[in-house]
Parts: C-alpha cells; structure tokens; sequence
C-alpha cells in the first residue's frame, strides 16, 4: 500500500481487503436504509482492479465489452462457495446468512468477490507466511 495526499494505492490483500470491507459495509448501509449508490462506484472499480476474473493485460487490445461479467455471474451457490472455502455447504449458508450472500427463491447465493476475499483472509489467518 502506498499513500500520497489524496490518493492510496491498494494491491494484492490490502485491495481484497478493501473489496470485502466496502461490500460490508454497503450490505450494512442498505439495511440501515441509507443510500448506497456512491459507495457502489468504489465497490466496482475495487472489484474490476482486483476480484476481476479477466485482467487488463489478459484481454485482447480489440476486444469489446461484451464479454464482461454480468451480475448473474458474480453470485455463485453454496456448493461453488463451499469449495471455494473449503467448507461444508451448511458452512457457506452460515455465511451467506452472516452477509456474504443473500437468499433468492429460497436459495442462498454468495457474493463470489466476498468469497475469494473470505477465503484468502482464512488463508492468511492459517498460514501466515
């Protein structure tokens, strides 16, 4: 992390970090009925730096946006999300409940940037090299 007047540079955990705290904190905000559209702007640009499936230099220099992930995409079930974590699925339900995800006609679905963060924070609190 880097810090100039006006300006931080997040990488690696600290941006993953960010992600899952700015999420959080919009889930929060929301059911606090507080408006959250400003902070959404952060959650999308942190997200596209760092969670983002396809990087910049990953992508063909001609290539359209097309091929950008919907938001059906970003949720993913408790089975992906337990495999991910390395849990039960009844663990990953836990956490859906506890704000990772949200319940859709009676199915739980994660927030899959909440948990890869998740899962790199158990990572980190395991083994921490």
């Amino acid at each position: 992390m880097q810090v100039w007047p006006g300006a931080v540079l997040l990488q690696g955990q600290a941006l993953t970090d960010a992600y899952f705290l700015v999420s959080s904190g919009i889930r929060t905000a929301a059911r606090n009925g507080y408006p959250t559209a400003r902070f959404e702007g952060i959650q999308c640009a942190i997200r596209d730096a760092d969670v983002s499936p396809q990087r910049h230099d990953d992508m063909d220099q001609g290539a359209s946006g097309e091929d950008s992930p919907t938001d059906d995409e970003t949720f993913i079930d408790t089975g992906e999300a337990a495999v991910l974590l390395g849990v039960s699925r009844r663990t990953a339900q836990r956490l859906a409940r506890k704000g990772l995800g949200r319940q859709v006609a009676g199915t739980w679905l994660l927030d899959k940037g909440l948990v890869i963060a998740e899962a790199a924070a158990r990572k980190e609190h395991n083994d921490p090299t």
